[in-house]
C-alpha cells in the first residue's frame, strides 16, 4: 500500500522496524487458518499474502494509524475508522474493502501482530535498503523515470556508486555503531510494474533489470543485531 515517511525509527532485533509490517491482508484462508497465520510465523505461506503482486488495486488504498485509531482510505476518501485492533474489529475494515471492490465472496482477512511482523518474500525480520544511485543508473540506461517509491524501501541512501551495495552481501555494516548483517539482494516482482499509487502498469521492471544487469535485483536486505534509532543524520560504515 502507500508508504509512510518518517525522519526516524526504532530498530529491534527479531522484529525489524518497530511498527513496520504489523498488519497484513490474507487471501484463500478460512478464519481458523487466518488466525494461525496471524500468531505463528512458521504457518505463513507467501501465496496467502494479499499484496500488490496480484492485486494492484491496493495501490489506491492506504491506512492511517494514529491515537490508536485505524482508518482505511481509498485515494483521498476515508472509508472507515475503528478504535480496536482485535481480530473481529479488523474484519469490519475488510468488509468495507470487499464491498468497495465487489469482492464479497472472497476470503480476505486483516491481521495484526506487532511481535511477529508479516514478511512475505523473506521470513527473516529484516529491513530493506535502496541505493538511490542504483535506481538513477537503471533509469539512465533505459531512458526511464521509474519512481523510487514503487520499491517501498525502508531506507534510501545516497553517496554510493551504483550497485555498490551488492558488494556488502554476506558481510556486516554498521549504522550508528550497531552491526547489521547484509543477507541478500532483493529480487523484484510484478508489483514494480505499477507506478506508485497507480493501478496501470507502465513497464516490466524485473525484465528490464534482467536485460540491463543480468539480474532482477534492486536493494538489499539487512538484519539488525542490536536495538538502535536510525534517523536522517545516521551514517553507514562498511569495509
Amino acid at each position: 500500500m502507500h508508504m509512510t515517511e518518517t525522519s526516524s525509527f526504532n530498530l529491534i532485533p527479531n522484529i525489524g522496524i518497530e511498527g513496520d509490517r504489523v498488519f497484513c491482508f490474507t487471501r484463500f484462508l478460512d478464519e481458523q487458518d487466518a488466525l494461525r497465520f496471524q500468531e505463528d510465523r512458521k504457518a505463513r505461506n507467501i501465496i496467502n499474502f494479499l499484496s500488490m503482486k496480484h492485486s494492484p488495486i491496493l495501490n489506491h488504498y492506504h491506512f492511517s494509524f494514529e491515537d490508536n485509531q485505524i482508518s482505511l482510505f481509498k485515494l483521498h476518501n476515508k472509508l472507515i475508522s475503528v478504535q480496536d485492533k482485535n481480530f473481529s474489529t479488523l474484519q469490519t475494515i475488510v468488509d468495507v474493502f470487499k464491498q468497495e471492490e465487489k469482492l464479497e465472496e472472497s476470503k480476505i482477512f486483516l491481521l495484526y501482530n506487532p511481535k511477529q511482523p508479516f514478511f512475505d518474500y523473506i521470513r527473516e525480520p529484516v529491513i530493506s535498503l535502496i541505493n538511490v544511485e542504483s535506481l538513477k543508473d537503471f533509469n539512465h540506461k533505459n531512458n526511464l523515470q521509474i519512481d523510487l517509491e514503487r520499491f517501498r524501501g525502508n531506507i534510501y541512501i545516497e553517496g554510493l556508486a551504483p550497485f555498490e551495495e551488492f558488494k556488502w552481501i554476506g558481510k556486516t555494516i554498521t549504522i550508528n555503531q550497531k552491526e547489521f548483517e547484509v543477507l541478500s539482494a532483493i529480487p523484484r516482482c510484478k508489483s514494480t510494474h505499477y507506478p506508485y499509487k497507480s493501478i496501470q502498469a507502465d513497464c516490466n521492471v524485473p525484465q528490464l533489470l534482467q536485460q540491463t544487469y543480468n539480474h532482477v535485483d534492486m536493494g538489499i536486505y539487512l538484519r539488525p543485531t542490536a536495538s538502535t534509532i536510525v534517523d536522517l543524520n545516521s551514517s553507514i560504515q562498511f569495509n
